[in-house]
């Protein structure tokens, strides 16, 4: 790889799709500063009617909180990295584009390595900024209405805690309570955010593949595609619990097999996980090294 010509190529890519770019991270600025901005108007007209509540056990709860607003956030950050994902290979949206990107003097390693960065590296920073910008406008808002300071409580510091799978915090609400109840820092814990995030990585994979194979329209069919997968998946899933308690009331429980059963099906699951993603990205280059100008998929 050339590192001039690389950059060449990524200049080439930002002044000509500079709208797209624009316009997407506008939309991804504008929705979750709208979150926020929602969340605020919430918060401060159940503080204006209510002010600090009592739970039915006695416990006393605040609506300065901003669980909602965070678990909302980050919904959409996942949402807005699944869209980035399926625009992987805009520039092969149309014939025209297809002429101009694969002309170009660049090797399609540098291409594909390029929107790789974009896509992931970009897509990343750009969501943080947004989460950024809403903490900003949230704080303002929230000064201006005379809350507290003690309450006026950090989104994005919030935001990463629960991109950790950590919901212990008071400016959490509920759902910091709720969480308070499911231990850290143990093995069962960090299990479970690498399923999270190796499901996650997937899942992104799999809007880059469907980009590769279809350059327009890809998103959607990609959503149909998943949602088939999903369906077969739940069958199957279904059938196999139903026979795995049917062969497991015949024998005497055994907690020690019972937890060694259960990391076996882990670990076969984070092996397929892990393997399909990288026959996916695997495919993807190839599709990308393969793109022709027109074929069955991809004529106009």
């Amino acid at each position: 790889m050339e590192f001039n010509r690389f950059m060449q190529y990524a200049k080439y890519d930002l002044t000509i799709n500079k709208a797209f770019y624009r316009n997407m991270s506008i939309v991804a600025v504008s929705i979750i500063t709208g979150i926020a901005i929602l969340g605020f108007l919430v918060r401060w007209t159940m503080v204006k009617n209510f002010g600090i509540g009592v739970d039915h056990d006695g416990s006393v709860f605040s609506y300065y909180s901003i669980g909602g607003t965070v678990i909302f956030t980050t919904g959409v950050v996942s949402l807005l990295m699944m869209m980035f994902s399926g625009c992987f290979n805009h520039p092969l949206r149309n014939k025209q584009g297809r002429i101009s990107t694969l002309t170009l003097p660049a090797t399609n390693g540098e291409k594909f390595l390029w929107h790789t960065l974009l896509v992931f590296v970009g897509g990343s920073l750009l969501c943080i900024l947004s989460v950024l910008a809403a903490d900003i406008v949230n704080a303002l808002l929230s000064l201006i209405a005379g809350f507290p300071t003690d309450n006026i409580y950090s989104i994005t510091k919030q935001f990463f805690r629960v991109l950790a799978m950590n919901f212990r915090s008071e400016s959490m609400g509920e759902l910091g309570n709720a969480g308070m109840m499911f231990p850290i820092h143990n093995k069962y814990y960090y299990a479970f955010l690498g399923f999270v995030y190796a499901s996650s990585i997937w899942t992104y994979t799999a809007f880059v593949f469907g980009n590769s194979v279809k350059y327009r329209y890809n998103i959607i069919w990609t959503i149909l595609a998943l949602w088939a997968l999903q369906f077969v998946l739940s069958i199957l899933e279904i059938l196999g619990i139903t026979l795995f308690f049917k062969e497991f009331e015949e024998f005497d429980f055994d907690p020690y097999n019972f937890e060694n059963t259960g990391w076996t099906i882990y670990w076969i699951g984070m092996a397929i996980i892990v393997g399909t993603t990288v026959l996916m990205w695997w495919q993807s280059w190839r599709n990308y090294k393969n793109a022709q100008i027109t074929n069955k998929l991809n004529r106009i």
